[in-house]
């Protein structure tokens, strides 16, 4: 034979298992609601991580540019400083007396190699 349980008891019995699994119910929907927030949080941080990825890289390959264009341009400013050198010795030479034909002028004296 089956327990007997007077109904008032059973009303107070019957409601605190409805109060506990409301309980549970909004414990559950809190946590469940917390792992969503979490989970968002941690998607816009790895997209941020992205983007910062994203952006260094692009700064990388940058500089790269940047290094190989002062490359570029510190060979023409040697160059360019090269030639002024050049021309400042022919001038030296042609107002020391050094005229003459074109050949006597692009060679160098010994006066001109000392100065060098």
């Amino acid at each position: 034979m089956p327990p007997v349980v007077e109904s008032q008891k059973a009303v107070t019995m019957g409601c605190e298992m409805l109060g506990e699994a409301i309980v549970w119910s909004v414990g559950l929907g809190i946590v469940t609601y917390q792992l969503r927030e979490e989970a968002l949080a941690e998607e816009v941080q790895d997209q941020k991580l992205r983007d910062m990825y994203q952006q260094l890289d692009m700064l990388t390959s940058k500089m790269h540019s940047m290094e190989e264009t002062q490359r570029e341009l510190m060979q023409v400013i040697e160059q360019q400083q090269e030639e002024k050198r050049e021309e400042r010795r022919r001038q030296d030479h042609l107002k020391r007396g050094g005229g003459g034909d074109d050949d006597d002028a692009t060679a160098p004296t010994l006066l001109t190699c000392i100065i060098s």
